[in-house]
Order: C-alpha cells, then structure tokens, then sequence
C-alpha cells in the first residue's frame, strides 16, 4: 500500500518527472502484489483497485512504445485472473456458523 502511495505522490509533485511513465507502471504492479498478498475477502476490491490503475496508465500511455506497455499487458491478465480465483474461492468458503444462543437458565 505504501508504495502505491509513493508512486502516486511523486507523480502528483513532480509531473514532468522523467521516470513518470515507470512510476504509473509501478504503482499498478504495486496494487496487483498488495491484492494479491491481501487476505481473501479483500482481494475483489484490491484486485479492481489495480485494474483502474491500469486504465490511467493506458489513458495516459497508451502510444508509447516503451516496455511497461508490454508487461502490463501480462499484468492486467494476472488481476484478471486474480479476480476470477478471489471469486471463485469465496464461492467455495461456507458462511459462518450462527452461534447457538445463549441461556441464562
């Protein structure tokens, strides 16, 4: 979470930063990890959280000709597929029990 943080920072103070299109990518692949270490029930949320990452990326990058075009595509298929395992998982995860009410007598 930190480093999503940092990346967005840098780029929001310095937006003629020579590194800014390597700060957008990283910042994605900093949301995909933070999603993709995140316990199960908040993996869905996190997960998405990277995917609009990747959209401003592509919003702001798209003709670029660099690498991190190229591996974002592989990213994004990874939160895709993230996604699809998070939901399929909690699919599978019963409900908790009701506990069984208490009594006094």
């Amino acid at each position: 979470k930190a480093a999503t943080v940092a990346f967005s920072n840098a780029i929001k103070d310095y937006p003629d930063l020579p590194q800014k299109e390597e700060f957008e990518f990283l910042t994605v692949k900093a949301h995909y990890l933070y999603a993709k270490n995140s316990i199960l029930k908040t993996q869905i949320e996190r997960y998405t959280k990277a995917l609009e990452a990747s959209k401003d990326y592509y919003a702001e990058n798209s003709q670029s000709k660099s690498a991190y075009n190229t591996d974002l595509k592989s990213l994004v298929t990874l939160i895709n597929d993230g996604i699809k395992k998070a939901e399929q998982e909690l699919l599978k995860k019963p409900l908790p029990a009701k506990p069984n009410p208490v009594s006094l007598n």
